[in-house]
């Protein structure tokens, strides 16, 4: 009986993980390597607000925030990433993390917003990013770029993720 239980919360467990994915993309953690390339390109300022949608467990959220004292905001669909989200904030305090549907969420208030989104979802994403970030907030994509969008840089490095960044 008590494995039966197991293997149904694990099921959920997954299945709200697969709902989420079908939102934007399955959970796809950054590198840590990668972590201060985010940083570097998103530049933010102390006063600027920093949006992560489909934040997974919140950590580009929490490494942006300690390195420049900004606001962070994680949107997570996945309950159990939130959970794990939540885990991080016990750590950092200052992090915000919300478990909705990013595409139910006003963004814009971001002066940075950043993501990983698989080229199926980003059209969607485009069209939200169009409608709701204010003219110069910056834009950083991690692996993908945006159709039809010219990004003002693109950290390529030999034998890693490319990384996008794009202004309103």
């Amino acid at each position: 009986m008590t494995t039966l239980i197991l293997q149904l919360l694990l099921l959920a467990l997954l299945l709200t993980i697969a709902f989420a994915a079908k939102s934007l993309a399955p959970w796809v953690p950054a590198w840590s390597k990668d972590l201060k390339r985010i940083a570097r390109l998103a530049d933010m300022k102390p006063d600027e607000v920093f949006y992560e949608v489909g934040c997974g467990d919140g950590r580009v959220c929490d490494h942006v925030q300690k390195k420049f004292g900004v606001k962070a905001i994680g949107i997570e669909l996945a309950f159990p990433l939130y959970l794990a989200c939540l885990v991080r904030k016990i750590r950092n305090r200052k992090l915000i993390f919300k478990c909705r549907d990013l595409f139910g969420v006003d963004l814009s208030k971001a002066d940075v917003l950043y993501f990983f989104a698989l080229p199926k979802s980003i059209e969607r994403l485009k069209e939200k990013i169009k409608k709701e970030l204010k003219p110069g907030a910056r834009v950083i994509s991690y692996t993908f770029p945006l159709p039809g969008w010219t990004p003002v840089t693109i950290d390529k490095q030999e034998g890693e993720t490319d990384i996008y960044l794009y202004q309103i």
